[in-house]
């Protein structure tokens, strides 16, 4: 049976710090594995002008870090596609049979969550044993059942995460489902129905989570009576 792990690392999420410190926010919309050694994150940078090539200059800095591709600062955006050497958290989920729910380096700057999917408690503690041998010491906060039918897909978060990362939702939005499309290279038609099932199914786990109230099927589809 699948379980949610969610674990409290021990560490400084130094991506986070940067961000924090020159006043922007910062999101890993995607990440790669490209070689033996080496990962590519899609990182995106929200704020002002300034502090934004202030944040890619620290970024730059951090150790690890190869080379760091940004579109420049246009508006209060920019993304910067990051070649670095795998991270530990990374690197250490690396062949546990684990996935990763949740990238914990959108998480707190000190003792950041991390969300990950199991199925053997085998998997979670060689996690914990993998990440106490790199230095970061994990505890876990909370284990949950999972319904596989209201998890994303990886297609799902992909697409989710590149439509985010482009200002799909967006108002007014800075690109239209048909150029989307074209970049994630499926039909408009097929790319619609994906996003309303991704959205979905985010909106009903936050419903569950807390707790609102949820009507019938055959009541909500109800037609409207107005002398009601």
């Amino acid at each position: 049976m699948l379980r949610l792990v969610s674990l409290e690392l021990g560490m400084v999420n130094h991506f986070k710090r940067v961000a924090n410190e020159s006043g922007v926010r910062l999101t890993v919309a995607d990440c790669r594995d490209f070689n033996l050694k080496g990962m590519s994150m899609l990182l995106q940078l929200e704020g002002d002008r300034h502090a934004m090539q202030e944040a890619v200059k620290g970024l730059r800095k951090l150790k690890g870090v190869r080379h760091m591709y940004d579109t420049g600062v246009n508006g209060s955006k920019t993304l910067c596609l990051t070649v670095l050497d795998r991270p530990n958290l990374c690197d250490a989920s690396l062949g546990t049979g684990i996935v990763c729910m949740q990238c914990p380096y959108n998480e707190a700057e000190v003792n950041p969550t991390w969300q990950v999917l199991v199925s053997r408690p085998d998997d979670i503690r060689e996690l914990i044993s993998r990440l106490a041998r790199r230095g970061v010491n994990a505890t876990v906060k909370s284990i949950s059942q999972v319904n596989q039918e209201e998890l994303l897909t990886g297609r799902q978060k992909e697409i989710l995460a590149m439509a985010i990362s482009l200002g799909y939702f967006d108002f007014p939005r800075k690109i239209s489902l048909t150029e989307l499309s074209k970049k994630v290279e499926i039909k408009p038609s097929t790319l619609s129905e994906v996003l309303r099932n991704a959205e979905r199914k985010i909106l009903e786990n936050t419903a569950k989570s807390i707790k609102l109230p949820v009507y019938a099927t055959a009541q909500a589809r109800e037609p409207f009576n107005p002398e009601n």
